[in-house]
């Protein structure tokens, strides 16, 4: 479980690079761990890895987002919350609406004028024909029984008329949110997705950039030289120490559970991760990071997200409302099911840590990045030179220092910034 250093650590580092990057106002920094790369598509694009939507369609609603847990976005993502909100709109408010009222008052008029019509013509049947020959239809349909047939066929178009004009008021009143159901449905919206069981249709999130896929990325910032360094690249750096900042996670998210952060420094590669249990709270440290490349790419959701500035003071149905009031369901504001929503990606190319503390503590963590294979420090992993194209590393130790340098050829996702969906108070 993580200790109380471990989520003060991840606090610092969240300030600095929420510095660094320079979040707008009201935007918030999401951790992202444990360590995640950013391969969405691999080099030879096809259906984009279901990993990519799994990461997007949720609603942040804790400040980190453990990659390794998702739940299924169907289920509990973003796009199902919305949904739930669209449900929970009464946009005319039906029930109390007096022209309603009277438009099915009229209808079950007509339902009961046909009924008893009908019925006092059957008895008329009966009375005339006691053996039950001719049959009702038959004999209903007789020249004798002519302006019967013809006020019952009128009965039944006047029911017809009334149930139009009722559902035609319905429509207006309701289209507005017709609208926005039928934009949640637009097959454009949604894309093809490689799921573990085979490819899927959902939702999309597009980026900013308008390309979807990291090799795209990769061209960019290397020339085209794929595992090469960034020759095009926005360099940038940010340096933690214990007297760091800590960054105000209560000021954006409802509540923080320690629990959900892994322990900012580990040893070992994926299932063999371990825990770091050398560095203690007394220990002076310092980590200084710089990246060949950092960036934030935008993120919005597909046209399928249309309605929420539109409706979101409702009117709402019954049991459900904007903000937390009693115990209705809610959806906006902190703890709401639709509380915030990602606006970026920030992603950065070949970071390079200086990690400065005691000469023990160097000697220990270099002597375990050798045993272990690798070394993890918050969103970032350093393997041997030979661990692969996400996490191949160069490691050099000093007296007081370790310096840790990426050559993996893949970016790393270092975090993702939200906002309220609907600021609280608005």
């Amino acid at each position: 479980m993580t200790n109380v250093n471990d989520i003060d650590r991840w606090s610092k580092y969240a300030q600095q690079l929420s510095d660094m990057i320079k979040l707008p106002a009201g935007e918030a920094i999401q951790m992202t761990t444990p360590s995640t790369p950013w391969d969405w598509g691999g080099r030879t694009p096809g259906a984009l890895p279901y990993s990519q939507w799994s990461l997007l369609n949720v609603v942040p609603s804790t400040p980190q987002q453990q990659t390794n847990a998702h739940t299924a976005g169907g289920s509990s993502g973003f796009d199902h919350s919305y949904r739930v909100w669209m449900n929970s709109l009464a946009v005319g408010n039906l029930e109390g609406d007096n022209h309603y009222k009277q438009l099915q008052a009229n209808a079950a008029a007509a339902r009961r004028t046909y009924t008893d019509y009908y019925k006092s013509v059957q008895l008329q049947w009966k009375n005339a024909t006691p053996s039950g020959t001719p049959d009702f239809s038959t004999w209903l349909n007789q020249d004798g029984q002519y302006a019967q047939l013809s006020q019952i066929k009128a009965n039944r178009q006047a029911i017809d008329n009334e149930d139009k004009q009722l559902q035609n008021y319905v429509n207006q009143i309701e289209a507005p949110t017709a609208d926005i159901l039928a934009a949640y449905e637009d097959k454009q919206y949604q894309d093809v997705f490689s799921g573990p069981g085979g490819n899927v249709t959902e939702r999309t999130w597009p980026l900013g950039t308008g390309k979807p896929y990291a090799i795209d990325y990769i061209t960019e910032i290397t020339g085209g030289n794929f595992g090469g360094d960034a020759t095009n690249g926005n360099k940038a750096s940010l340096h933690i120490d214990k007297q760091s900042k800590d960054y105000n996670f209560e000021e954006h998210f409802s509540t923080v559970d320690g629990g959900g952060f892994l322990e900012f420094m580990a040893f070992g590669l994926g299932a063999n991760r371990k825990a770091e249990s050398a560095w203690g709270s007394d220990l002076a440290w310092s980590l200084d990071i710089e990246f060949q490349d950092a960036r934030t790419i935008p993120i919005k959701a597909g046209g399928w997200y249309s309605g929420v500035n539109a409706f979101k003071n409702g009117p709402y149905a019954e049991g459900f409302s904007k903000y937390k009031n009693g115990d209705k369901n809610f959806f906006f504001g902190p703890g709401g099911s639709l509380s915030r929503i990602y606006t970026g990606m920030v992603v950065a190319y070949r970071p390079t840590i200086v990690f400065e503390a005691h000469q023990s503590y160097i000697d220990t963590y270099h002597e375990q990045w050798q045993a272990e294979g690798g070394i993890e420090i918050g969103p970032f992993i350093f393997g041997t030179e030979t661990s692969g194209e996400s996490t191949s590393a160069k490691v050099e130790k000093s007296t007081n220092k370790l310096t840790l340098t990426s050559t993996a050829s893949w970016p790393v996702i270092l975090g993702m910034a939200s906002s309220w969906t609907v600021p609280p108070g608005e």
